[in-house]
């Protein structure tokens, strides 16, 4: 298996969370880091130019922009989760995944940030849309929806309802 610093990020802060109890340790939901390292898979990203349709956007928007585009164009997925790029520590963060190829789409994170790493989950586009009908932030993460008690990680929603598993036949 090659090394992906975000897995072992996220397994570092699963394993410091068990240890210490911590319920806040990276100020998301309550066991985030497990809830992702169970669910979640690593994203292939290639060093190529975003296509000709997709423009990049507000950096430090990665969720609306992830969003907003995966809404307005049926050919990308939204996934979420977290990232890494030029050997910086792993941060939560948003992308999209084309629909063909299953290539990561990144439309925050210009293309001179050459080493990247992405993990996470991705969901269903009719999802984003309930998930953004109920929210009145337009940058809100779906893993953060801290005002629903973290539905999707409390299992409140179930994943058929959220999640595009690639897995599933």
């Amino acid at each position: 298996m090659t090394f992906n610093p975000v897995i072992n990020y996220l397994q570092a802060l699963a394993f410091e969370r068990t240890r210490a109890s911590i319920t806040s340790l990276a100020a998301h939901s309550p066991d985030l880091e497990r809830f992702l390292l169970e669910r979640g898979r690593v994203w292939e990203w290639r060093d190529n130019p975003l296509p000709p349709d997709v423009l990049y956007r507000s950096s430090n928007r990665c969720y609306g922009n992830a969003q907003a585009l995966a809404l307005t164009d049926n050919g990308y997925f939204y996934a979420e989760g977290w990232a890494a790029c030029d050997g910086l520590q792993p941060c939560a963060h948003a992308w999209c995944l084309d629909t063909r190829s299953l290539a990561v789409v990144d439309p925050t994170w210009r293309r001179e940030r050459k080493q990247r790493h992405y993990f996470g989950v991705v969901f269903w586009t009719s999802f984003i849309r309930f998930f953004q009908s109920c929210q009145n932030l337009p940058n809100q993460a779906v893993l953060d929806w801290s005002a629903e008690g973290w539905p999707i990680q409390t299992g409140k929603i179930p994943s058929r309802i959220w999640q595009f598993d690639f897995r599933q036949p």
